[in-house]
């Protein structure tokens, strides 16, 4: 954050295994780290693509306490970060990335994360309303990757429901009707 003056610091990071030891701090790392210095607008546009996950997730990431001032997660079980990240990216002016994984998180078979369904209309829901916040703030190239990504969501429900040995045209017609109307807009 000092170095570059940046309003957030978003580090790579180590998935580790329930049963996996987690290595000194002091191994050397292969390969050399580098930092790259974003605008707000770019560090969205990773965000968005494919390096959604160093964003969205609140952690493996230092942040200017500023940036969280009238911003709170909502009250949810699971998924409250993609209602929340792309509104404290926003307020950022400087986001630093760094690629060397730095953080170790650690996947556990009870998590809440392993206890989500494959499919979960939250997620639609907290995508659906980052795109209508990007439309309104008139953000029209984030308006339209986002939208993009809802879209994508959306196919690959539809996917998931044709992938159902017993589904039906009427399973699918609800799916493909949101997928329409999110089209449109």
């Amino acid at each position: 954050l000092k170095n570059n003056n940046a309003d957030i610091s978003v580090c790579g990071y180590k998935e580790i295994q329930e049963d996996e030891e987690v290595s000194s701090r002091t191994e050397k790392r292969a390969g050399k780290s580098t930092a790259e210095v974003l605008s707000r607008r770019d560090a969205q546009m990773q965000a968005l693509g494919s390096r959604s996950i160093n964003y969205v997730v609140p952690w493996a990431k230092l942040y200017k306490k500023e940036m969280w001032e009238q911003i709170r997660f909502p009250a949810l079980y699971a998924l409250e970060d993609e209602y929340t990240y792309y509104k404290v990216l926003d307020k950022s002016q400087t986001v630093v990335y760094l690629n060397e994984p730095l953080y170790y998180y650690r996947v556990r078979s009870g998590s809440i994360m392993h206890n989500v369904p494959k499919w979960n209309p939250v997620l639609l829901d907290a995508w659906k309303e980052r795109t209508a916040y990007f439309k309104k703030k008139q953000e029209r190239k984030l308006f339209y990757y986002a939208a993009l990504k809802v879209l994508g969501l959306l196919q690959w429900r539809i996917s998931l429901i044709l992938e159902e040995k017993s589904s039906t045209e009427e399973d699918v017609h609800p799916a493909v009707k949101e997928y329409r109307r999110q089209y449109r807009k």
